[in-house]
């Protein structure tokens, strides 16, 4: 069944915005030359946005346990290259190329129409260089950290009020008080796609007792054999989805804690 997330075109962007990252992956059928021949031409197609490179080596690791042998035996499979494709200024973006997926992320988001325009080069880019007869998953993920501190706020039961009560009931009891982390996922059909949803406490990196609140939204599509032409326009219909799901998930008379301005302003 469809999704039916109330539709929101209000055009604001959160001066406190809680996204760490933003990331679509696009995976294909494996093009063998991709980790064999260094790619020097998707490299010059793109090398002005992301003038930096490297190259990675996915690894496998497994680990082994046995009736036999109790104590675990861990083992490693190096897989195929990544090549890592970075933009200047703190590398925030990056391009990821390998001979099954190719990827965007970013974790200094700003609008929609940035990261599509950049989705954009890089797509056609990688149609132009090795002409993949299809994709097979597409998929667009945004991943928010409801930070207690970057929202002013001092405690995690202030955070938590921010957000729809379907989602945080298990939170509200007089059982236990703030738990210390607990997540959730949910997965919802779309009519050939999904919206991954997963939410939930979860310990913050800096130094502090404070948890934060993780809203976790992947919308993806998989198919055997999806067209190359409409990617970004695909995208973008997974975007509008997942920016309804995210405002849904945020209870309306609380929003004024995240600093909504107009998307102009945001652009300047």
């Amino acid at each position: 069944m469809p999704l039916s997330f109330p539709h929101r075109n209000d055009d604001i962007r959160l001066g406190r915005s809680p996204l760490t990252e933003v990331v679509c992956q696009v995976r294909f059928p494996p093009v063998l030359r991709i980790p064999e021949t260094k790619p020097v031409e998707f490299q010059e197609l793109i090398r002005e946005r992301f003038p930096e490179f490297e190259t990675e080596q996915r690894v496998l690791f497994q680990v082994q346990v046995s009736a036999q042998n109790p104590q675990p035996a861990a083992s490693s499979q190096p897989l195929s290259k990544v090549y890592k494709f970075q933009s200047p200024r703190r590398r925030a973006t990056t391009v990821h190329l390998a001979e099954d997926f190719f990827s965007l992320s970013t974790s200094r988001y700003i609008v929609w129409e940035q990261f599509a325009a950049d989705l954009t080069m890089v797509a056609n880019s990688f149609v132009e260089v090795y002409r993949p007869a299809y994709f097979q998953r597409i998929g667009l993920r945004y991943v928010n950290v409801l930070d207690p501190e970057r929202l002013g706020l001092s405690s995690l039961s202030e955070v938590v009020d921010l957000v729809q009560p379907a989602l945080t009931c298990a939170f509200r009891t007089d059982a236990w008080q703030e738990p210390a982390e607990m997540v959730s996922q949910l997965v919802l059909e779309d009519e050939g796609a999904a919206l991954g949803l997963r939410f939930g406490i979860v310990e913050r990196a800096e130094n502090t007792d404070i948890s934060a609140f993780a809203l976790d939204l992947d919308y993806f599509e998989e198919g055997e054999e999806l067209p190359i032409t409409d990617l970004v326009e695909r995208c973008e219909r997974f975007h509008s989805v997942i920016y309804d799901a995210f405002r849904w998930s945020i209870r309306e008379d609380r929003l004024a804690a995240f600093d909504p301005k107009p998307k102009k302003e945001a652009q300047l």
